[in-house]
C-alpha cells in the first residue's frame, strides 16, 4: 500500500471510528538531579534552566527542551530535567495555555528561523533532541486528547505547535549511516563495570546489569508471543509497553531460568501446551494464576528492555542501539521471599559524556505516575499538587510483600505472584511464546505505529513542506 493511500485511510479511520483511549509511559523525576542547572525559581513563563544540551542554560536547545519538559510545583520544586517522556496527562493544558503555550510557540519560530539544527552537529545529541519532540509532537497530535472535553477548545493551539514540531523533527533527522554509528550504549555501560554482570547472592539489594542479557546463544531468551508471527498476525509482544511510549520505541521480553538457556526453552513449552483457561476479572484483581499448576524455578529472571526508535533523513522509523531503559525482576515463589526489581534508566548528559548514560534507579526516588494518562488527572495543574505529589512519594510503602520493590504505578498490571507477573503469560489461551531475535519485534513495533493516525500525520506534514 502506497504512502498516499496509507495517510488517507489514516485520517478517515479517525474521523469515524469511536476512539480508545491508550496509556503513556511512566517516568520517574527528582528535583535533586538537576539542582546545579537551576539558576533561578521557575514560573510557567520561565521554567527551570537545565544544561542537557549544552553547558550554556540559555543555549536554544536547552531551552526549548525546559519549555517542553520541566514541570514545577508550587514550592519551587521542578520535574522532567532529565526525563525519557514529557509530564503530559490526557488533559494537560500548559503548553496550549498562556504563557507557556506562546513562549514554545516562540521557540520553535526561532528554531526555524535561525536553522536551529545547525547549532549542534553531534549526531547522539540531534538524535536524542528529535526524539524528545516526537515525543511531544504525537501527544499533540493524539486524536483521543484533542478530543476530551478539557483540551477541544485549544484545538489551534494544537496545530500551530505541531505544525511547527514537524519541520523540526525532519531538520533534525540523521541519515541510515549515522543512526547505526550510534553508541551501544548497553555494552558501554557493562565494560565500565559500575555495575557488577551478575546478581549478588549476599546483597541482593544491590543492582546488577548481565553482561550476556543479548547473547543470542546464552542463558536470556528473548521471546515473542504469538508463535513469532509477523505483524498483523502477532502483535508486539510488550504492547501495552509499546502503547505506553506510542510506538517511538522498541520493547524486548527475556527471561532466564536457573538451569540454563534449554531449560528456559522447555519451560516455555510448558507454558504454551498448558491447558486454555478463562481468566475472569476477579481473579485477576484476586491475585490468582491463571497457570498455578506451572511456578517457574526460584530465581527465574525476566528482563524487559526498551529500545529508542528515530526517524532517518528518509522519513522512515529505524531502530538504534540506545537503551532507554532495563527492567529486571527476579521471580520467587512468594513462599519463600519477596521478588527483587531493578531498573536502569538513560540519562542525557552521561550518555553524551560516556556512551553510556544508564544509570540505576535509587529505591528512594521519587516518581510521578504517568502510566495510566486517560484518568489520572495533571497533578501539576492540581491546586494541591505539591501534596499530591509528596502522596505520590508516600505509596512506596506498600502491603504487598511481592511488590515491595516495584514503582507504585507497575503494581496494577504487574502484582500477580510468580511467572504470571510477566503479563506475556496472562492470556487466557496458551501465548505461543517462541525464541526470536530482536528485529522481529522491531519489525512489529514499526508496522504497529506505521498504522496509528500521528504517524501519518507527521509524514503528511512533512511531505506538504517538501512541496513548498
Amino acid at each position: 500500500m502506497n504512502k498516499a493511500i496509507t495517510y488517507a485511510i489514516m485520517f478517515s479511520v479517525v474521523c469515524t471510528l469511536p476512539l480508545v483511549p491508550f496509556f503513556r509511559p511512566l517516568v520517574d523525576g527528582t528535583a535533586k538531579a538537576a539542582a546545579a542547572d537551576q539558576t533561578k525559581p521557575a514560573s510557567p513563563s520561565n521554567p527551570f534552566k537545565v544544561a542537557v544540551y549544552d553547558a550554556d542554560p540559555e543555549h536554544l536547545w536547552n531551552r526549548l527542551y525546559a519549555a517542553l519538559y520541566v514541570r514545577a510545583t508550587g514550592d519551587d520544586q521542578s520535574h522532567g530535567q532529565d526525563e525519557l517522556d514529557p509530564l503530559l496527562w490526557e488533559n494537560s493544558t500548559y503548553l496550549l495555555t498562556e504563557p507557556r503555550y506562546q513562549q514554545v510557540l516562540g521557540l520553535l519560530n526561532e528554531f526555524l528561523d535561525r536553522r536551529g539544527e545547525e547549532l549542534i552537529a553531534h549526531p547522539l545529541k540531534r538524535a536524542l533532541l528529535q526524539h524528545d519532540l516526537w515525543a511531544v509532537f504525537d501527544w499533540l497530535a493524539d486524536p483521543v486528547v484533542e478530543h476530551v472535553s478539557t483540551t477541544a477548545r485549544l484545538g489551534a493551539e494544537r496545530r500551530a505547535l505541531r505544525n511547527r514540531l514537524a519541520p523540526v523533527i525532519r531538520r533534525l533527522a540523521l541519515s541510515v549511516e549515522q543512526i547505526d554509528k550510534l553508541p551501544d550504549n548497553y555494552n558501554a555501560a557493562v565494560a565500565s563495570e559500575a555495575y557488577p554482570p551478575k546478581q549478588d547472592p549476599a546483597h541482593p539489594e544491590k543492582a546488577f546489569l548481565p553482561s550476556d542479557l543479548f547473547d543470542a546463544h546464552g542463558p536470556w531468551v528473548h521471546f515473542q508471543t504469538e508463535g513469532g508471527k509477523p505483524y498483523p498476525f502477532g502483535k508486539p509482544t510488550a504492547l501495552t509497553h509499546v502503547h505506553f511510549v506510542g510506538g517511538r520505541s522498541a520493547f524486548f521480553a527475556f527471561m532466564n531460568l536457573p538451569g540454563g538457556r534449554q531449560s528456559t526453552l522447555d519451560f516455555m513449552q510448558k507454558v504454551n501446551a498448558s491447558p486454555k483457561s478463562e481468566v475472569s476479572l476477579a481473579s485477576r484483581t484476586s491475585g490468582s494464576t491463571s497457570n498455578p499448576g506451572l511456578p517457574p524455578p526460584s530465581g527465574t529472571k525476566l528482563a524487559l528492555v526498551r529500545q529508542m526508535m528515530l526517524i532517518d533523513d528518509r522519513g522512515e522509523m529505524r531502530p538504534t542501539r540506545l537503551i532507554e531503559s532495563v527492567q529486571i525482576r527476579i521471580v520467587n515463589p512468594a513462599t519463600e521471599k519477596d521478588n527483587q526489581f531493578y531498573e536502569f534508566t538513560m540519562h542525557r548528559k552521561e550518555l553524551f559524556d560516556s556512551n553510556n548514560g544508564l544509570r540505576a534507579r535509587r529505591s528512594d526516588q521519587v516518581t510521578i505516575p504517568l502510566f495510566n494518562r486517560t484518568h489520572d488527572p495533571d497533578l501539576f495543574e492540581l491546586p494541591n499538587r505539591v501534596r499530591m505529589i509528596r502522596e505520590v512519594a508516600a505509596k512506596r510503602v506498600r502491603r504487598e510483600s511481592i511488590t515491595e520493590n516495584l514503582r507504585f504505578e507497575c503494581i496494577s498490571c504487574h502484582k500477580h505472584p510468580e511467572i504470571v507477573s510477566a503479563n506475556a503469560f496472562f492470556h487466557d489461551r496458551p501465548p505461543g511464546l517462541t525464541a526470536s531475535e530482536r528485529p522481529n519485534e522491531v519489525e512489529r513495533v514499526i508496522m504497529w505505529k506505521g498504522e496509528k493516525y500521528q504517524w501519518g500525520l507527521l509524514q503528511g506534514l512533512t511531505e506538504e513542506l517538501q512541496k513548498k
